[in-house]
């Protein structure tokens, strides 16, 4: 519902080249574009509570957890979602 905000879905990266910087570049890429093509000021995107690869990419990013719903205190819980957000700011430049 933020009318400012770009959510930035489905980025992943096959596992015969996980490590490489893949996914780094593209998710930079894909904020670079939100940033500056589309004019987000917030970027969001979701991760799996138990995904410790992609929190660390994510929050490699820019990206820092956004809900503070008790139901996403605990980033243990297998299966559980947790929404991310990153200030425009984060994006490289143009």
């Amino acid at each position: 519902d933020d009318p400012h905000g770009c959510y930035l879905l489905n980025v992943v990266v096959r596992e015969d080249v996980r490590g490489q910087g893949v996914g780094r570049a593209l998710m930079r890429a894909a904020m670079a574009r939100a940033v500056h093509s589309w004019g987000a000021q917030q970027l969001y995107t979701h991760v799996e509570a138990d995904n410790e690869v992609a929190f660390r990419l994510y929050r490699g990013c820019g990206f820092g957890q956004h809900s503070s719903d008790s139901k996403y205190e605990s980033a243990s819980k297998l299966g559980q979602t947790v929404l991310l957000l990153a200030p425009a700011f984060a994006a490289p430049p143009a």
